[in-house]
């Protein structure tokens, strides 16, 4: 029922954020210049929007009718994929604007093309590519191969990849709409799916990660970063800076008045846990 947010060196829970009453099933962040660019989709109907400078619900979407399985956005509009349905929620003015009858079953993923095309993978075994969504939102074409739910979808460059309840991986050229090569290594289903340094990652039901080399396939290369393994010592070094860090850039004169220890008061444990070291003892 919530959404934690680590801190990749140091391997720390930072923050976190409360306030669904279902399962979260999907995450999706955007740029934003107010740090309100997390949105999450649960279990409950709703989805959330989130400031992560203050860890709060800043809005809550209504009108579902079932759980919210898949979300993503572009800077003016939120998708969200549902039973059967997709809604198209304008983010400024925190509304629903359109409903689209997308599938005859669950909605499982949704992403937003290059050119501004919405993709969509359904329970009924298909993908649909969707023309202006926010607007006529017109289904320009079906795409078959799939022999169960399509559980997640990856796109990159002119290239999509679906992954399925039927076990395989299928490699979408985005011109042709046709299938360039299926991937074959799971036994059960594949939920998610992930790109880096041109390797594909992919997780199933089965208990197995496959990294694949799909370089020859991938149009557009992905730039290669350094792999930096997990170092116990250099992390517990990281801690400790931290920690230091956090401790001597806290002025404890500034702590002395009565609008900063209300403040502080009123502060989420969380947010306020560091500053503490830093109050008059009788605060």
């Amino acid at each position: 029922l919530s959404i934690m947010q680590w801190d990749h060196v140091t391997y720390e829970c930072v923050k976190s954020y409360m306030g669904h009453k279902g399962l979260i099933a999907t995450l999706c962040v955007i740029p934003s210049d107010y740090g309100t660019g997390l949105f999450s989709g649960s279990d409950d109907r709703t989805i959330k929007q989130w400031n992560t400078n203050t860890s709060k619900c800043v809005f809550t979407f209504k009108g579902h009718k079932s759980a919210v399985n898949c979300i993503t956005a572009s800077d003016r509009w939120l998708f969200s994929g549902s039973k059967n349905i997709i809604k198209v929620w304008s983010i400024s003015a925190r509304k629903c604007i359109r409903q689209i009858d997308a599938h005859n079953d669950a909605v499982w993923s949704l992403r937003i093309t290059g050119e501004g095309q919405l993709i969509s993978g359904s329970s009924d075994s298909t993908i649909k590519v969707w023309d202006d969504p926010a607007g006529k939102a017109e289904c320009e074409r079906v795409l078959m191969g799939h022999q169960g739910q399509v559980r997640n979808l990856l796109v990159h460059g002119k290239i999509l990849f679906s992954c399925s309840k039927d076990g395989t991986v299928a490699v979408w050229d985005m011109e042709s709409w046709k299938v360039k090569e299926v991937l074959f290594g799971h036994e059960k289903t594949v939920t998610c799916m992930t790109l880096q340094n041109n390797q594909l990652c992919t997780c199933s039901f089965d208990k197995h990660i496959n990294r694949w080399d799909v370089t020859d396939i991938l149009t557009v290369k992905q730039p290669i970063t350094q792999f930096i393994p997990y170092d116990k010592d250099r992390v517990e070094k990281e801690r400790r800076k931290k920690k230091d860090e956090a401790y001597h850039t806290h002025d404890e004169k500034k702590y002395y008045n009565k609008e900063k220890k209300r403040a502080l008061i009123k502060m989420d444990p969380r947010e306020a846990v560091f500053h503490y070291d830093a109050l008059p003892i009788n605060f």
